[in-house]
């Protein structure tokens, strides 16, 4: 167990994901760990009618066990309607719920749950104050509103870019994907404006 407490930085139980119901996911038992931050970050931008559920919410299923006094692993559970689903662990429990759209659903929000992991990194910017953007070529010649938009977006990342804050944290703080940073990254470090801690 120490070795699970020491390298699990989040985990996600995957319990009835393929029903049509919305997203929903259930909290970890304090409710504040990394896993709920990023569920719920990435729930928040994919189905805006997801639900969240405390931690005593269900009967249980593997988070009361990752979850325990004493155990406090941070992990949540992914679902759609495990909370309200009757028939868990019942012999009425069958395929016929299952939906083909739900599992993609499902599957396209597990996956940008690990995109974000894998790049939820701290970076600090190299210089004082703003940089010129337009002389990298990070700053559009032609004005459009998708490009206002991404500059706004690359400003915010530069402007949080202090050696303290996740992309989740700015993402959290200025209510945008942080999944919208990601793609910022690389033109920000080839051209020495940010470096990774």
């Amino acid at each position: 167990m120490q070795h699970l407490k020491q390298y699990v930085k989040a985990g996600f139980i995957l319990t009835c994901i393929g029903d049509d119901a919305p997203p929903s996911y259930v909290e970890s038992r304090l409710g504040d760990s990394y896993a709920d931050k990023i569920m719920d970050h990435i729930l928040k931008f994919h189905d805006k009618n997801y639900s969240k559920f405390e931690y005593l919410a269900t009967g249980g299923s593997d988070d009361r066990q990752y979850g325990s006094p004493g155990v406090d692993l941070p992990m949540v559970v992914v679902s759609r309607s495990f909370v309200d689903y009757a028939a868990y662990h019942t012999s009425d429990d069958n395929l016929a719920a299952i939906s083909v759209n739900a599992l993609s659903d499902s599957l396209s929000i597990m996956q940008k749950t690990i995109i974000l992991l894998e790049n939820d990194k701290i970076y600090q910017r190299t210089g004082l104050c703003e940089p010129q953007l337009g002389k990298r070529g990070l700053y559009p010649t032609i004005s459009t509103l998708d490009s206002t938009s991404i500059v706004n977006i690359q400003q915010d990342l530069l402007a949080y870019s202090d050696g303290n804050h996740i992309l989740l944290d700015i993402g959290i703080r200025k209510n945008i994907s942080a999944l919208k940073f990601i793609d910022l990254i690389e033109p920000l470090l080839k051209y020495d404006l940010i470096k990774q801690i």
